[in-house]
């Protein structure tokens, strides 16, 4: 009997306290909060509470579910020790697809709102030029007080050539199997190292090829060993020091719209989407792929100016800029260009070398045609800067 998501959700919270009581040593490696529980958030807190104090989390009697009422292999070391992991990021996923059902209906209240408030408060022209003084006496207190507004990635070419900052649109264009995927990647995890709360919904791969990219990535760690997990031990693979990327979460979806991005963006500083041409928009009948597309693009600019998020949006490029592709080669949406604030394309002249090129094809507040070669370390996931 198939199970409905509710029952999924609930079987979830279940398994991690089961596993959390059948062996307490794992609890530090669940790094789930109370709020992540929809079902058993007070016994989550319960357990934390206990675990703070250093007493012994056990099986209490206060459940109204069995905790050790499972099959032997839900129960077995082998889904404690090789499941963990993905059993916790399918509790935070699951917690973002509650989100937006409950955006959709308090969305509904919001525009007659926002209807009401159109017709009694439209800003003078005093008031205009009151929020912008305010908001230039935020960023001098911000600046004298050594903070930026500026995203850096650790990338030293990168971050003196590339202003990334909130409310823009930044494009990662590139042919099929160049990298872009993995370039985003690598920049959402940067990011996240160095404390910017971000999203990376991934629209291209498993959600477990995923996950296990991050991990190859920051752990530098053969992606293929960790693919192969039936004859491996996932957790002595990857270590005990992934906390440092507790920043990012990794969301695969099956079917995201652009409605459902902006819903969610408020939450995070930044979100990376991989990739445009997956987006689950609905298209009208007859509607030409070139305008379908751009206005998911569109949409995705209002999205990052309203939220104060900044995105980044994996395109492909045609077949047209297989050598040495530029904006012209942005497939089916010219309208990338026109709203993008920065535009990034990768190619790789020699298709036998790792040397991958990174071109600022347009920014909005740099000059651009500057370039930059990086190499891809494929194995582990890894872009690296060349110097």
């Amino acid at each position: 009997m198939t199970m409905t998501f509710r029952e999924k959700d609930q079987r979830l919270e279940q398994q991690i306290i089961h596993l959390v009581l059948r062996n307490p040593s794992l609890f530090p490696r669940i790094r789930l909060v109370p709020e992540d529980f929809h079902f058993y958030e007070l016994i989550w807190k319960n357990i934390c509470e206990k675990a703070e104090k250093g007493e012994n989390i056990s099986f209490s009697g206060d459940f109204k579910f069995n905790p050790f009422d499972f099959t032997l292999a839900e129960s077995s070391e082998y889904v404690s020790e090789l499941w963990l992991e993905e059993l916790c990021y399918k509790i935070r996923e699951r917690k973002i697809l509650r989100t937006v059902k409950q955006m959709d209906s308090l969305d509904k209240v919001k525009d007659e709102v926002d209807k009401e408030f159109i017709k009694t408060k439209i800003p003078t022209a005093q008031e205009a030029f009151s929020t912008v003084s305010d908001e230039y006496a935020n960023i001098q207190t911000m600046i004298e007080g050594g903070q930026t507004f500026k995203f850096e990635t650790g990338y030293r070419w990168f971050d003196e050539n590339i202003v990334l900052r909130k409310q823009q649109l930044v494009t990662i264009a590139a042919r099929p199997k160049i990298g872009k995927s993995t370039f985003a990647l690598n920049l959402a995890l940067r990011l996240a190292k160095k404390g910017q709360k971000g999203i990376y919904i991934n629209l291209e791969m498993t959600d477990h090829e995923a996950m296990m990219r991050a991990v190859s990535c920051t752990q530098d760690k053969n992606i293929s060993e960790l693919l192969n997990f039936e004859e491996q031990n996932i957790y002595g693979i990857i270590g005990k020091h992934l906390e440092e990327y507790d920043k990012l979460t990794i969301f695969s979806p099956k079917g995201f719209s652009s409605a459902e991005v902006d819903k969610i963006a408020e939450y995070y500083d930044f979100i990376v989407i991989d990739q445009l041409q997956n987006l689950g928009d609905k298209r009208e009948k007859g509607e030409a792929l070139h305008y379908y597309l751009g206005k998911i693009v569109a949409a995705l600019k209002q999205t990052a100016r309203k939220t104060n998020t900044l995105i980044f949006l994996c395109a492909q490029i045609n077949r047209g800029g297989a050598y040495k592709p530029t904006v012209e080669h942005l497939k089916d949406c010219g309208r990338i260009e026109e709203d993008s604030d920065t535009v990034l394309i990768l190619h790789r002249p020699d298709p036998l070398r790792a040397e991958t090129w990174l071109n600022l094809a347009i920014s909005r507040s740099q000059s651009y045609g500057a370039s930059k070669p990086y190499t891809l370390r494929g194995n582990v996931c890894q872009f690296v800067e060349n110097h």
